[in-house]
């Protein structure tokens, strides 16, 4: 009999990383949260740092074959409609094409779900792992969620956890996400311990 190859061990991968960068390009803009970031390929947009945690140094540590150009019209026109989202016009960005190769089946979902949700509202991982048909799967939820590799035009920052802001997968964490939410005027977030007031 032969002998079975052993497989490798799968290596663990930054959200973006390790997907075939060669034809993936970056954009860095200055938003009113300071710089972000958006990275696309002739697919779609693939890619997102924040407000405030993008640099040249975080995009070579996230995206390190990408190639820095100028930006596409489409590109061109989500950055600015992200400023302007920014200074108060919301806007639910669901029009904007994705590029989520390699991603799996049920975080394209989540990811869907969580785009359905309006600036300036908020939905539990519980209220979203029902709508995806997977009642109780909260914490699958929230690894969804920490994988997202387009964060902002998939608003995972509007997804908390039952009984407060719950966590969140960037370099400034709660931070970002208190400020994300309160730029479309939530109005149910505290500055205190990451807690989470109801809107009346």
């Amino acid at each position: 009999m032969p002998t079975p190859t052993p497989r490798r061990p799968r290596s663990r991968q930054l959200p973006g990383r390790g997907l075939g960068q060669e034809d993936r390009r970056y954009h860095l803009f200055d938003t009113p949260l300071g710089q972000a970031a958006l990275l696309w390929s002739p697919r779609g947009v693939c890619g997102a740092l924040l407000p405030g945690e993008a640099s040249p140094a975080a995009v070579a540590e996230r995206w390190p074959a990408a190639a820095a150009a100028a930006p596409t019209p489409a590109v061109r026109a989500l950055a600015r409609r992200m400023v302007a989202h920014l200074r108060g016009r919301p806007d639910a960005l669901l029009d904007v094409p994705l590029d989520l190769e390699g991603a799996s089946a049920f975080d394209r979902a989540v990811w869907a779900a969580a785009r359905e949700v309006p600036p300036g509202q908020v939905v539990t991982y519980g209220q979203l792992a029902a709508r995806v048909g997977r009642p109780g799967a909260a914490r699958a939820v929230g690894g969804a969620m920490g994988r997202n590799r387009v964060p902002f035009v998939v608003p995972c920052h509007r997804v908390v956890a039952a009984g407060g802001l719950g966590g969140f997968s960037s370099v400034r964490g709660l931070t970002t996400k208190r400020a994300l939410l309160a730029a479309e005027g939530y109005a149910g977030v505290s500055n205190r311990q990451g807690s989470l007031a109801r809107s009346r």
